[in-house]
């Protein structure tokens, strides 16, 4: 076990550390990009907020580890100092849900200006898992409930975190965000997505696009559609796949985005 005193020391100047250092990071984050650009550091507030992003992300993991440590090593004998020990854990993990809050707008910020990705799709919902985390800390430190019990708890956030994952569709969700963003749109990274965005994209192709972007688009889908064909053609049932057929069904049905690709095609042609 650990000195209760010089521990919960630590831990209270930790909490300070963190404290200054979220301090400083809101007024950054209020400040915005004329605040960040006055520093002439040369950093772009694009930057700032992915690399700001990766750094509470990282701060959070250790939190969590001091948090762990200090609540299974270090035990207060009298109720005043269970209540500090308690204090300290509570003050560490709000702190630390500032944070996760400054990291998701972070990233919300760089999405703005570039686009939705897979990678930050599961990096805000991992810093969701965190925060949940964090929140089953506190109540295992304020009720006093067994390893086991926050371990069985973690385990099942865990698998809710997959469930969650597996049931969102998360390239669908990629393809509409960034369809739905305005601006200029990355069709080619669109085009590395799987077959769950191609419903997305067909839909996407019939209505008002820019002519270059709704050609890239065409191809695409076209090439997209001849594989699948020649992948449903060439397998059998067991290689069965929903996201594929659904792809299919949509890129081939009857007056869908073939017949519209088939006509933009043929005006391009006459013009």
């Amino acid at each position: 076990p650990w000195d209760f005193v010089q521990a919960n020391v630590a831990a209270g100047l930790v909490n300070l550390l963190f404290l200054a250092f979220a301090s400083v990071q809101a007024l950054f984050l209020i400040g915005g990009k004329e605040r960040i650009e006055a520093l002439g550091t040369g950093i772009t507030y694009a930057e700032y907020a992915q690399q700001g992003f990766w750094q509470m992300i990282f701060i959070g993991f250790l939190s969590l580890l001091l948090s762990l440590l200090l609540d299974e090593r270090v035990a207060g004998e009298t109720p005043e100092l269970k209540r500090v020990q308690k204090a300290n854990l509570v003050a560490a993990s709000v702190l630390t849900g500032v944070m996760m809050v400054s990291a998701a707008y972070r990233l919300w910020l760089y999405e703005r200006a570039y686009g939705f990705t897979v990678l930050r799709f599961y990096s805000h919902t991992f810093t969701a898992f965190v925060a949940v985390v964090f929140i089953l800390l506190c109540v295992k430190a304020l009720a006093e409930q067994t390893r086991r019990r926050f371990a069985r708890d973690a385990a099942l956030a865990t698998a809710a975190l997959l469930v969650a994952w597996n049931l969102s569709d998360p390239h669908a969700l990629i393809a509409e965000a960034n369809l739905r963003r305005g601006g200029p749109l990355d069709v080619a990274y669109l085009q590395t997505l799987s077959s769950d965005a191609l419903p997305v994209l067909a839909r996407a192709a019939r209505g008002p696009m820019d002519a270059v972007d709704r050609l890239e688009l065409d191809r695409h889908l076209a090439l997209r559609r001849a594989e699948l064909l020649e992948r449903r053609d060439s397998s059998g049932w067991p290689s069965y796949n929903w996201g594929h057929a659904r792809a299919l069904l949509e890129l081939s049905g009857d007056g869908g985005w073939i017949a519209g690709a088939s006509a933009y095609r043929a005006l391009l042609v006459r013009r």
